[in-house]
This record gives C-alpha cells, structure tokens and sequence, in this order.
C-alpha cells in the first residue's frame, strides 16, 4: 500500500486470551437440579461447546461472532491487569505475560445483586510503584474495591439504583486555574444521577486499606468526601463525564460567571447536555464502609471474604450507611437533536476535547470548554473510540511532548481508523474484522503530570488476541 506520509500504526499482539477458560464447568448430561444452575447461567452459556477428537471447538451461536459484545471490559494503562466480566462472571488476566490465563475473580455478591458495572483504577504510589485495584458496581448502586489479588478494600452504597458507568477524569493538562484541580471517580446511576468521588480523598483512603493489607494491620476508619446531582432535562443519559473547575464561558463578556463545576452528559432528547455547579458547593461525607479485619493474609481472605457466586454465602453484616438525596441540577445549556441518541462519550488525556457517538453512525468531536462541536465523521454506525497518543520522531517519550489521535474502531464494517486530531486527516485505515472490541485506558490516579504516561488503546479480536495499537513514524506537524 502506499502511504501519503512516512505513517505507521502497528498492531502488536500482547497476548492471546485463553478462551477455553470461559467454557462452563462440563458439557456432558446434567441432572435437572445442574440444568436449573446452568440456565441461570454463569455468564458464557451463549457458547455452542463440542467435543472433536479430543478438542473443544467453540461457536458462538446467537451474537455472530462477536464474543464479547455485552460484555463488560476494563484495562490498565500497561495491559497488565485485563478484566472482562459478563452476567456476574468476572475474569482477570495480565496481557504482559507471554501466555495469559483468565483467572475467576471472586467477590462479595449480596443476594439479588448482579455485576452492572466494572473499571480498573491503577494508583500512581511512586514512578516505580503503581497498585491496581478493581471496581465493582452492583445493580443495587453499591461500589466495592478490591485488590488485583481479590481482597475487599471497601464498599460503599451512595445512591441506591444500578451503576452504569464508572470512569476516572484525570486533572486536565490545561494553563490557569482549569488545569490545577485535582481528579475524581464519575460513577453514573440508573434515573439521571451522577456521584463524583474526590480524587485526592479516595487516593488517601485506598492507599491507606491497601497498605494495611500488606502489612497485615487494622484498616483505620475514614471519610469519603463525593457530589452527588440528579441531572435534569435528558429523558435518557447513556454516559457522563466531568471536566471539573471552568472558568468563564465563551460569552463571558456578556455575561461573567464564577467557576464552576461542570458536568457533561450525553443520550436523549436532548443528545448533548452541559450543566454548571458552583466549586462553593459543600461536598457529602460518608464514613468508608471498610471490610471487617480486611487487613488479613490473602491466605484467610479466601475464606472469610472472597465468597463466591456458586454458593452465594451471605455478605456479613454492615451499619447501614445514610444515602444523601442528589442536589438537583438543571442543564445550562444543551444540543437538540430530537431523533438522534448519542451512546457515549470519551474525554481526551488533556481534559480538553470530548469524542462522542451516536445511533446514526456518528463521531462527534467536542470542545469542552467552548462547549461546541467541532467536527463529526458520518457514516460510523456502532462505532468504538479512544485516545492514543505517540511521541514525534527524535523526541522520547519522557518528555511529554505528544501527538494525539483517535482510533475508531467501526464495528459494523470491521474497519479501524487512525485520524491525527484536532483537525488532521485519515493517517490509517485497515480491514482489522469484525467483532472486534476496542479498550481504551485512563492514567492512573494520582499520576497526571507525570511525564511518559501517554494514552494506550487496545484490540481485543473475537478469538482472544489482544493487540496494542502503536502510532509510529510521527511527524511534529
């Protein structure tokens, strides 16, 4: 093929997912009491499984072949920690080994619960020590933290509908006072609620639980210090993300306004809604619902805490924790568009530029602080998209000069698409196939000044593969 710029974007295999790993326990003839377990399923029945000499041979029956499109996904940074759950079944493997096994991860499921929501946040302790911890959000609205290894740190009920999403917004690399905020844990609620856990306080708090683990020491109680607005206007909100402390709006001469808190959904009627909170607003605090002697060896652990799904042993007894009703927020302003839903939307590593998509196949690229839509791709129907970054040629990384692009991953065609933003052309586009899942990843908390942490986005291909895309070749203009 020939290339209009010295461009390259490489695929590079990490690892390959073992499939096999999600195959139920046996596909031979079960009593009725093991049907009965087996159609209330552990998540992965969608499986045809057949025996053909010796080898199992998979299809996927009823979602041609796109294995992992109800499925629940998050990835650190450096594709160490991969989790991959579905219908309460959680997995977890590490990509950077040269053969990655997926590990059942087992945690505290209250009865009636169901996995609704789940996110890898990695904490920045040092350059050379950064802990992964896993999120879990319930159907009943609760959020729990765990280890990588499955120890439960805490868990913590601020609103009492499913969770939808959970995302990290990192402190924006941006001049004044916008880009001297600190970072916080978005966690969007069935009904229109957003919760907003302060970055900096929930850093102290699970530093502290992880560290009194290690040690095997008495976790110490504390407060966690988060927002909460019940967002009005949208009859459906798919996705939210804050932008934090902004300044004046793009009319500010006309009309001046403080800083404020911003908030940023996305869904229906309208697609596109901003809303403004005074920064005086006081915060809610909730004493940390920590686990009783959680600061016990992993050994123990696996028999007082990591209680499994099979036998769905009863969580242990809690204080019940006050859930404070959400201020109500109403929408500042917002983009019409009364037929068109847009589905998600992804914030840039500069806090700067959001990309959204939508039902009628388009990319939206925003502008988060001037509140307008710079420029859409049409065509893109159930389009995936993240942020990938890369260092110009003769620049390394460390230095924190990058060029940002966005990955677009258009499920439909099977087609990835590599463009150079805010306003360059295609640089890449490949036949990658399809049911294809693209996974982008968030700095870790605690680290977004530090340099050489650029944005990582990865392809996780229908039969396991998982391949880093790598932007090579990269000019300075």
């Amino acid at each position: 093929e020939n290339w209009t710029k010295d461009f390259v974007v490489e695929l590079t295999d990490l690892s390959k997912i073992n499939l096999s790993d999600l195959k139920p326990q046996s596909n031979r003839q079960t009593s009725s009491d093991e049907e009965e377990t087996k159609e209330e399923g552990d998540g992965w029945g969608d499986f045809e499984w057949s025996d053909d000499d010796g080898e199992e041979q998979r299809s996927w029956s009823n979602s041609k072949n796109k294995p992992f499109q109800d499925c629940l996904i998050s990835c650190s940074r450096q594709a160490d920690l991969f989790l991959i759950a579905r219908k309460n079944v959680i997995f977890t493997a590490n990509l950077t080994q040269h053969k990655s096994q997926l590990s059942r991860f087992n945690c505290t499921k209250e009865e009636g619960e169901d996995v609704t929501a789940v996110f890898v946040l990695v904490l920045n302790i040092t350059d050379r020590d950064r802990k992964p911890c896993i999120v879990i959000g319930f159907s009943s609205g609760r959020i729990s933290f765990y280890t990588k290894e499955g120890v439960l740190l805490f868990s913590q009920l601020l609103h009492n509908t499913p969770v939808e999403k959970i995302k990290l917004r990192t402190a924006p690399n941006l001049p004044g006072k916008i880009g001297s905020q600190t970072e916080d844990l978005v966690i969007l609620y069935h009904g229109n609620v957003v919760g907003s856990i302060d970055g900096l306080n929930l850093f102290s708090v699970l530093h502290g639980s992880i560290t009194s683990v290690e040690r095997n020491l008495a976790a110490t109680p504390s407060d966690l210090s988060y927002r909460k607005w019940e967002l009005s206007g949208p009859a459906l909100i798919s996705d939210v993300l804050t932008v934090g402390l902004t300044g004046n709006s793009p009319f500010g001469a006309l009309k001046p306004i403080k800083s404020s808190y911003r908030v940023i959904a996305v869904g229906k009627s309208p697609m596109l809604s901003f809303y403004l909170t005074s920064e005086d607003e006081n915060p809610f605090s909730a004493a940390v619902a920590l686990a009783s002697n959680v600061a016990t060896k992993l050994t123990s652990f696996a028999v007082s805490f990591a209680k499994s799904w099979w036998t769905q042993a009863p969580a242990e007894s809690a204080p019940i924790q006050k859930i404070e009703k959400p201020v109500p927020l109403a929408s500042k302003f917002s983009i019409r568009d009364s037929s068109r839903h847009m589905t998600s939307v992804t914030i840039d590593p500069s806090g700067r530029l959001g990309v959204t998509t939508d039902t009628f196949g388009r990319v939206c690229l925003v502008d988060l602080i001037e509140n307008i839509i710079f420029r859409i791709w049409k065509g893109y129907r159930e389009a995936q998209v993240a942020f990938v970054q890369a260092a110009p040629m003769g620049i390394e990384y460390q230095s924190g000069e990058y060029v940002l692009f966005l990955a677009i991953y258009v499920a439909r065609r099977g087609i990835l698409e590599v463009w150079r933003l805010r306003s360059g052309e295609r640089e890449f586009a490949a036949d990658v196939g399809l049911g294809c899942q693209l996974v982008s990843t968030q700095t870790p908390l605690g680290a977004s000044f530090v340099p050489g942490l650029h944005a990582k986005a990865y392809l996780l291909k229908p039969k396991g593969n998982v391949q880093e895309i790598v932007v090579r070749n990269v000019k300075s203009k």
